[in-house]
C-alpha cells in the first residue's frame, strides 16, 4: 500500500541536501541522500538511513491540495514523499528532517498538518519509532 507524506515550505527555503542531512542528525538519525537537484527531481530518491540503503519517491510541486491558509503563511510549494509500508520509518523521519531544515509544515499520511516541528517529531516518535 502506498503512503503519502509531505512538507509545505517557502520556495526560497529549499534546503540543500547537506542541510537536510544535518537536520536529520539533529533528530538522532543518520541520513544520506543521493546527490540530485531536489527542485527538479521526480521519482525514486535513494537514501541511506541509519546504515540501511532504501529510498522513497520524492518531488516538489506547487499544485498540491492546501491546508488552512493560516498554517501555510509563505509556504507555497510542497515536497511530496511517497513510500510503501516497508520504507515507512525512513520516509517519516526523512520528511520530518526536511521540514525542520526548511521551516516547513509537515503533513502526515492522512493529510493532517502539524503546526510545529515539535508536533511533527512527536508524530514520528509515536508512529515510526526507531529501534
Amino acid at each position: 500500500m502506498a503512503i503519502d507524506l509531505g512538507v509545505w515550505f517557502a520556495n526560497t527555503r529549499l534546503p540543500s541536501i547537506e542541510t537536510w542531512e544535518q537536520s536529520a542528525g539533529k533528530l538522532g538519525v543518520r541520513l544520506r541522500v543521493m546527490p540530485v537537484d531536489l527542485r527538479r527531481h521526480t521519482g525514486m530518491l535513494p537514501i541511506t538511513f541509519n546504515d540501511s540503503e532504501t529510498g522513497f519517491e520524492f518531488m516538489i510541486s506547487s499544485t498540491w491540495g492546501r491546508p488552512p491558509a493560516a498554517l501555510l503563511a509563505d509556504r507555497d510549494v510542497f515536497a511530496w514523499f511517497k513510500c510503501f509500508s516497508q520504507e515507512w520509518t525512513e520516509t517519516v523521519w526523512s520528511a520530518v528532517a526536511f521540514a525542520q531544515a526548511c521551516d516547513g509544515l509537515f503533513t502526515d499520511d492522512r493529510g493532517m498538518p502539524y503546526a510545529t516541528i515539535e508536533e511533527a517529531v512527536a508524530f514520528a516518535r509515536q508512529e515510526a519509532p526507531i529501534a
